[in-house]
């Protein structure tokens, strides 16, 4: 497997944490196997503050510990919070409630030239929600699109498309995103949205933050939306079985009911032509040879619906019924997995998978027959 290394902050400011309140986490540079402290303060809403340990497990997946909390971190002290490390980024389990994902950026720039990115949903609400739901049976559900920023357009960022899971299918059409105050600054863009689309594919008002070769998106909110973005590189059958010696380590989030989550650490094993993932439930974070079969991730039609997607079907172990799916692949550094499917037994229920390749060899496809 490729070494890629890749460095987390030392202190960084976060958003869509806590409940949508922003905070501080400092920590240290950290590689499969270290363990260090991390710290936790509130910047905005509610007193929060509180440390714990933060450990590169061994299965590739980051692990806080929290030992010691105050405020709104007190009654939650000695749980445990699971993220994906990828690019600049890391997203987590909130410490306040694990229906939230927190997102960690450590960059501080801001594209300099024009970029298409690629982006797919990472956080869904249910269908039935009387406001803002999302119906992954329906031609409206967001569950991926193209996106071009460009400082010198009508409009800084400009949706060209976006993707349904019914087909799936591509749809050409337009939205936008404009600066909510200041521009893009440290690699943070404060967004507001406009489009004739109705509900919009990014909700009015939210955050973005770029990385080297990704960005993350918040809606702001008390239930938002999230999205992760790759930047624009050639994917055909050689970008995926370039993949195909790599194991991922993520994070599988079915969004099921209102308040109601199933998450499961997963790694998945990619197929010789790296299109079709055998998912693999962790099990014990210390030893990746212990792992239970969780079910296979189907995309092998690449460029399909759009260019730069992969679509095909989600099964799971166990469990009647197939959900649809897309993906996007960004190999641009840290190779990295962002799906969002139907959960197969009840597809009218969202389904993401964020996943990575840990930046050391901790993990790795068994050749037959030895060489």
């Amino acid at each position: 497997m490729r070494l890629v290394a890749i460095t987390l902050l030392l202190c960084a400011a976060v958003a869509r944490a806590e409940l949508q309140n922003s905070l501080t986490l400092s920590a240290p540079t950290l590689y499969p196997g270290d363990t260090g402290n991390f710290s936790a303060d509130a910047l905005s809403g509610p007193t929060a503050s509180g440390s714990g340990d933060k450990t590169y497990t061994y299965s590739g997946l980051i692990r806080y510990t929290l030992g010691r909390g105050e405020g709104r971190y007190t009654a939650n002290m000695g749980i445990q919070r699971y993220g994906v490390p990828f690019d600049t980024f890391e997203i987590f389990q909130s410490l306040v409630s694990p229906l939230f994902h927190t997102t960690i950026a450590s960059s501080a720039t801001c594209p300099s030239v024009t970029t298409n990115y690629y982006w797919v949903g990472t956080r869904f609400r249910n269908w039935n929600l009387t406001r803002g739901s999302q119906d992954p049976t329906a031609t409206d559900f967001y569950a991926a699109g193209r996106i071009v920023y460009n400082t010198g357009a009508a409009h800084v960022l400009t949706g060209t498309s976006y993707l349904d899971l019914v087909g799936p299918s591509s749809h050409a059409n337009s939205y936008y995103m404009d600066a909510n105050g200041g521009g893009c600054s440290g690699g943070t863009f404060k967004t507001v949205s406009g489009s004739a689309l109705d509900p919009l594919p990014f909700d009015a008002q939210g955050t973005i933050w770029f990385g080297n070769n990704t960005f993350t998106y918040v809606s702001t909110g008390g239930n938002p939306v999230m999205m992760v973005g790759a930047a624009e590189q050639t994917v055909n059958a050689a970008t995926f079985s370039g993949i195909a010696k790599h194991v991922f380590s993520g994070i599988y989030t079915s969004f099921d009911w209102p308040g109601t989550q199933t998450r499961t650490n997963v790694y998945a094993y990619p197929d010789a032509a790296g299109t079709t993932f055998t998912l693999r439930t962790v099990t014990n974070d210390s030893d990746p040879t212990v792992y239970t079969d969780f079910g296979t991730l189907n995309c092998s039609t690449i460029n399909s619906p759009a260019a730069r997607f992969c679509k095909g079907t989600l099964t799971l172990q166990g469990v009647t019924g197939t959900g649809k799916a897309l993906c996007t692949l960004s190999t641009l550094g840290q190779p990295t997995l962002i799906c969002a499917a139907q959960r197969p037994d009840y597809n009218q229920a969202p389904v993401s998978l964020i996943a990575s390749v840990p930046n050391q060899t901790v993990l790795s496809v068994a050749v037959s027959p030895a060489v």
